[in-house]
Formats: C-alpha cells, structure tokens, sequence
C-alpha cells in the first residue's frame, strides 16, 4: 500500500482509497463481492492483524508494520510468537 500513495500523480488519494482498492473494488472487479472484500456475515474471513495501525502513520512508514496474525477463510495461517 506505501506504494501506491508514492506514484505522484498516479497515487491512489489517500490510504482508505487504498486499502478500499485492494479489498472491496478488487473483489468487485472479481466478481468475488458476494464472498469476499469486507468482513461480512456468510464471506470469507481472510484478514491480518497488525502491529501498528497503519492509518496513524505517515506513508512512507506503512511498509514497517509487521503482520502478527493472518485469517484466510476464516483459518489461522500465520502467527506471530509474539501474538
């Protein structure tokens, strides 16, 4: 995501249109809405923890969050020892 707010002209706005685009507009041009893109009742839990919340820090900082836990389909696959 640090990358697309640092394109210049071709950067995304700001990080919600960010993380909007790698989720809910990515599974709509998918055609995956119905399944995936937001955390709903009846989707696919695929989700991550962090160990900083990324919309407290500046862009080019976004890259230094580390992922603590990872869901997909609702199943654990990564946790970090520390979590």
């Amino acid at each position: 995501m640090q990358n697309t707010l640092s394109l210049g002209k071709r950067s995304l706005p700001n990080l919600e249109a960010a993380v909007q685009a790698y989720t809910l507009n990515a599974a709509y041009t998918l055609r995956q809405e119905d399944q995936t893109g937001s955390l709903e009742v009846g989707k696919q839990a695929d989700l991550v923890v962090l160990d900083k919340n990324i919309f407290e820090l500046p862009a080019k900082q976004i890259g230094t969050a580390k992922v603590l836990w990872t869901l997909l389909g609702g199943e654990e696959v990564y946790r970090d020892a520390a979590f």
